[in-house]
């Protein structure tokens, strides 16, 4: 929840809401199974999730919010075009005229890595993991060979 975690603290640090009028958390969550091996570990597998985002007395505009949710998402989510992620909603409902109340869903898809550790709490395929972060480094292009010098 690394994407729900990262856009409630941007809107916090943007003043667009106050912490106390900010909460936020998953629901639907769904898993996938991938298991797709790396360097230092795997990539167990993709959580999918809506980041529920509900915010009270909201001071920004309508258009402000709708810019500096698609920017943040635009800069820091960017494989969500290469996903199958839906489009963000919100409802908002204004208080008076110069706040509202909003509840904003965003959809997210995120990777899970284990890492391996000598003592770590999963067993997977007869080694220890514990979840983490790495870098899956991916070739863009490659030379097959068959082994022999010429």
């Amino acid at each position: 929840m690394k994407k729900l975690t990262a856009l409630k603290n941007y809107l916090i640090q943007l003043q667009v809401v106050t912490p106390e009028k900010l909460v936020a958390y998953p629901e639907n969550n769904r898993i996938d199974i991938i298991s797709k091996p790396g360097e230092k570990g795997l990539e167990i597998s993709q959580v999918t999730y809506d980041a529920i985002f509900e915010m009270d007395q909201v001071k920004v505009s309508y258009t402000a919010l709708v810019a500096i949710i698609s920017a943040w998402l635009a800069e820091q989510d960017t494989a969500r075009n290469n996903q199958a992620v839906g489009q963000p909603q919100f409802d908002y409902d204004p208080t008076d005229n110069h706040t509202a109340d909003i509840q904003l869903s965003i959809e997210f898809c995120e990777p899970v890595y284990l890492v391996e550790t000598e003592h770590g709490p999963i067993n997977y395929d007869h080694q220890r993991y514990d979840t983490g972060d790495y870098d899956l480094w991916v070739a863009e292009t490659g030379e097959v060979t068959d082994g022999s010098t010429r």
